[in-house]
């Protein structure tokens, strides 16, 4: 499939030997034979193909711009390739990818092969050869065989088959940086794991020295203490002790005698260069959206306090005014005192806002917060990707053992220090008490996704317009370990949801303490990102 469709489509579609001769005929003679066979479907469709255009076409363009482009609602043929290419998509891959191209390729020209986009994505690799055309990856005159198979087994081996590699990032067992010469060493004292027992026992500091190495080397690790033995806050400090040690790992260095292809090689460069965690941009972009969002609100925040304040003196006037004149005031006298002669030089005077405040005024309409900008968000103001990092699940059957859990890393140094997400239902989270008072689980469920499709006054208002506030929630929870009751607590003093507020912290969390259903539940998986 080409990376950009539209440059693919163009090269296609220009006039040349190979075009006129080979690509095009091949491909009109088999796309107009199922058109053919699909005939009456066509005629029968209520977006009216030109069925005679259709069957002259003589280019791929054509049959795009006359069926597929009009059948998904685009422009023309070109907004429909542009809409269908995976150019845009190649920097957000988190798994290992190898892409081959041959720079010779007439369907997918390298103008069209996003070059940047490889270079600049340490989980990608991109092997260009000169030659091959459209995967014409063969080799040899008088029995040419496929040679692609072979860089593939390589990258393939490279990625899975060595148990003394480890990229942390892709979540495999296996990688492409040899993290050898930085592999972190094993803690051996209580002190090092910060464990908060002067004398433990020996059976828990030989605990979170084999819970550490499990981790380092990305293994699965049964492990088993007797009763007594205080397996919970071993748990909480040899975990915890690794992923402090692998946020700050150093990135990896590579042989220079490596004997590998220069593109794997070139691979492993990027990781590298990468360090550890891959979406130190994207972090950034996302705080800078942060930022700019508490910097907007703030200012949407000040300018409604000062159109309360004019409206109020205007209104003010105006009943005073009316008292005098009659004893019948209404708001259009407002909005007219407020555009007079003796107020202003024009409606230039005043904001956006104020204007849309007006107008809803003399319409006796409830004015919402959400009018303002409520045409202006563009792309530029969506909220970016929040990228996640390396964290530590901890699963239980209850709540009350999810709860003491976290009590337990309270007793530690990471209690202060550690992003820690305790989640739950709607029933633990709900800070809504007009919703959950009398509410089966079910009941309130249904209450509160029929109060976010709700607008206006029916709108739930633990779940404001305004970002800043769930920022907020978000910005408490990353600086200590919260249980339950805690998160509830703060959500209540930020009037935000602490249901939807858990949720949004995730991807930066540290340690997200969940019942086991969440974690086995592949919808409430896919649906925690």
């Amino acid at each position: 499939c080409p990376y950009d469709t539209e440059v693919a489509g163009r090269a296609l579609s220009a006039p040349g030997l190979l075009n006129d001769w080979l690509f095009q005929p091949n491909l009109m003679a088999t796309v107009k034979r199922l058109l053919r066979r699909n005939i009456d479907v066509i005629k029968s469709s209520p977006l009216n193909y030109d069925i005679d255009a259709i069957m002259k076409a003589s280019r791929m363009s054509e049959i795009d711009d006359l069926v597929t482009a009009r059948t998904y609602g685009h422009k023309d043929c070109w907004a429909y390739y542009r809409a269908a290419s995976s150019v845009e998509y190649v920097e957000k891959i988190r798994k290992p990818f190898l892409a081959i191209n041959a720079e010779d390729d007439p369907v997918t020209p390298i103008s069209g092969v996003p070059k940047d986009k490889f270079a600049n994505n340490p989980c990608t690799a991109l092997a260009l050869v000169k030659h091959g055309g459209h995967i014409g990856f063969f080799t040899g005159v008088m029995s040419p065989k496929i040679w692609y198979l072979d860089p593939v087994a390589e990258f393939v081996s490279a990625v899975l088959d060595k148990p003394a590699l480890i990229t942390m990032q892709f979540g495999l067992l296996g990688g492409m940086v040899d993290l050898t010469e930085t592999r972190l060493a094993t803690p051996q004292t209580a002190a090092d794991f910060s464990f908060p027992i002067a004398t433990p026992y020996a059976i828990q500091v030989e605990f979170m020295q084999r819970l550490f190495e499990t981790l380092e080397r990305g293994e699965f690790g049964i492990f088993e203490s007797p009763t007594g033995t205080g397996k919970s806050l071993s748990i909480i400090c040899g975990s915890l002790t690794w992923l402090t040690h692998h946020h700050a790992r150093a990135p990896a260095t590579i042989d220079k005698d490596d004997d590998r292809p220069v593109w794997v090689r070139d691979y492993e460069r990027k990781q590298r260069e990468s360090s550890v965690n891959p979406d130190a941009v994207a972090r950034e972009k996302y705080e800078n959206w942060a930022k700019s969002v508490r910097r907007k609100e703030s200012a949407e925040q000040r300018e409604r306090k000062q159109n309360a304040r004019r409206v109020g003196a205007v209104r003010a006037k105006a009943s005073k005014r009316g008292s005098e004149q009659s004893p019948h005031n209404s708001d259009d006298e407002v909005v007219a005192e407020y555009h007079s002669g003796e107020e202003t030089k024009g409606d230039g005077e005043y904001s956006e806002s104020v204007r849309k405040l007006l107008h809803a005024r003399s319409q006796n309409r409830v004015y919402e917060d959400s009018d303002i900008d409520s045409d202006e968000d563009t792309d530029q103001n969506a909220e970016p990707e929040e990228p996640s990092i390396s964290k530590i699940f901890y699963a239980s059957r209850t709540h009350s053992q999810l709860q003491q859990f976290i009590s337990e890393i309270k007793r530690t140094k990471f209690g202060h220090a550690t992003p820690c997400v305790t989640l739950g239902s709607r029933v633990q989270l709900c800070t809504n008490d007009e919703v959950r008072t009398g509410c089966a689980s079910a009941v309130l469920n249904e209450r509160c996704l029929e109060m976010q499709q709700n607008g206006g006054s029916k709108r739930c208002g633990h779940l404001p317009v305004q970002r800043t506030p769930m920022l907020d929630l978000k910005d408490h929870m990353q600086t200590r370990a919260m249980d339950i009751e805690d998160l509830v607590v703060q959500a209540r003093k930020l009037s935000v949801c602490a249901y939807y507020g858990a949720r949004a912290s995730v991807q930066q969390a540290h340690v997200v303490a969940l019942p086991y259903n969440m974690l086995l539940s592949r919808s409430a998986r896919e649906a925690l990102g």
